[in-house]
């Protein structure tokens, strides 16, 4: 119940352009992650050089999409307490 009343509480104070954004940035975040690690094992070259690729475009993911996203939303005052948004580190 307190799930529901917080979404719908959320859903009321986010407008609908930011929420798509979000949603557009979370499923094209989770599609690099599932090519990420469908590399492992990297037990063939064609895996290991793809992890390298992986790496890459999540690290230019990162700097082209995840990065202004925050700035954005921490220009409205959302709180940005979110594990998404912080730094990958490899």
């Amino acid at each position: 119940m307190i799930f529901k009343f917080t979404m719908s509480v959320l859903a009321e104070i986010v407008p609908n352009d930011v929420q798509m954004e979000l949603k557009n940035t979370y499923n094209a975040l989770c599609e690099l992650l599932r090519h990420f690690w469908s590399c492992f094992p990297a037990n063939t070259p064609f895996l290991e050089e793809k992890v390298v690729r992986m790496r890459a475009n999540l690290e230019k993911f990162q700097f082209a999409k995840l990065n202004p996203l925050k700035q954005k939303l921490q220009t409205v005052h959302y709180n940005l307490n979110v594990s998404c948004f912080k730094t990958i580190r490899f």
